[in-house]
């Protein structure tokens, strides 16, 4: 049992990751208390945060599409849903049921953002940029 330093909840050392330079070899906060404190540091450094994730992949050009290709084997029931959200906005911005509007943040030109792909008509509207933030918040 160890004790978290952020939520002060004891928790088992299950509940913390691994770091060899601590006296006991676990992290200070707990896992839930260090991925919430990490969402909050990519949400408020974002821009730093993105470019040196694209950095890194243009870098290693080869390891993240190999990462891709394996996850996309590994996960076809995530594809088909997505796929089959992004047809149905794209038939019914074709028909006229559904209009393209501008950004919800800035106004600028926008995708469609599914927050529920089980619900593929209900779209928010984002420009690539917020789009981004928002799958960063996800």
């Amino acid at each position: 049992m160890k004790t978290c330093s952020h939520c002060k909840h004891r928790k088992e050392t299950s509940g913390f990751w691994r770091n060899r330079s601590t006296k006991d070899g676990y992290e200070y906060f707990c896992k839930v208390c260090s991925k919430k404190a990490n969402r909050k540091y990519r949400a408020s450094h974002f821009e730093k945060v993105y470019a040196k994730k694209k950095e890194w992949t243009q870098k290693n050009a080869q390891k993240h599409r190999d990462y891709h290709k394996k996850w996309r084997v590994t996960h076809p029931e995530r594809l088909k849903i997505g796929e089959i959200a992004r047809k149905a906005v794209l038939s019914a911005v074709r028909s006229g049921r559904l209009k393209r509007k501008p950004c919800r943040e800035c106004g600028r030109v926008a995708q469609a953002h599914h927050p529920d792909y089980s619900r593929p008509l209900s779209v928010v509207w984002l420009c690539p940029s917020h789009h981004q933030k928002e799958h960063a918040n996800v």
